[in-house]
């Protein structure tokens, strides 16, 4: 059973998927966006705010 169907007909997986976040683009995107939106928070006078996993941070 996949994931998906799993979630969308509320059961339980029988075991973990084999498949996860595919972190290494994570790592390379993260940034880039990070600062194309301060980059306008800058010019609005606003502040922004990034939430990140610990996974991702370390």
């Amino acid at each position: 059973m996949s994931a998906y169907k799993a979630l969308r007909d509320d059961l339980n997986l029988d075991s973990p998927p084999k498949y996860g976040i595919n972190f290494a683009n994570v790592y390379k995107r993260y940034n880039t966006r990070l600062i194309c939106k301060r980059y306008y928070h800058h010019h609005w006078g606003t502040k922004a705010v990034a939430v990140m996993q610990d996974i991702v941070y370390y």
